[in-house]
């Protein structure tokens, strides 16, 4: 399915109607699949804290491509996708150590910082660069 300017509900729609699907816009690739979340609380929980913990780094730049969010927010997502509480000692050094290096910036409102993506290509281009390393990690693991 090819569209230039694909309408979001129209997405939805697929989303909600397909079991698997890759959608591809603008070079970047999504693959939704129903049965993720379910595969997600299948995993121990000490499997998916350990990941989610590792991975913080990507995690949060993955969940700030969605939308600019505060601390607040990022630890409630993250508990509610994932079950994992991150707490504000682990989740703001790792928030500043991306504003550092360039990958964050932040605005005051009211009385939050909110964090978004300085530019979105760098980081989805580190996503995907690591997306690929553990696609073939995986890849390994299976067949050892």
């Amino acid at each position: 399915f090819a569209c230039q300017n694909i309408n979001p509900a129209i997405i939805k729609e697929l989303v909600t109607n397909h079991d698997k699907m890759i959608l591809s816009i603008n070079k970047i690739r999504m693959l939704s699949d129903k049965n993720l979340e379910k595969e997600i609380t299948e995993l121990s929980p000490e499997i998916t804290d350990s990941l989610v913990k590792k991975e913080l780094r990507n995690v949060l730049l993955s969940l700030l491509l969605t939308k600019p969010m505060c601390g607040t927010d990022l630890v409630k997502l993250l508990y509610q996708k994932f079950n994992v509480f991150i707490s504000p000692g682990k989740l703001y050094p790792t928030l500043s150590e991306l504003e550092q290096e360039g990958l964050l910036r932040y605005e005051f409102k009211l009385k939050n910082k909110i964090y978004s993506i300085r530019e979105k290509e760098h980081a989805e281009a580190l996503l995907k660069n690591h997306a690929k390393a553990n696609s073939l990690l995986s890849e390994f693991l299976v067949r050892a």
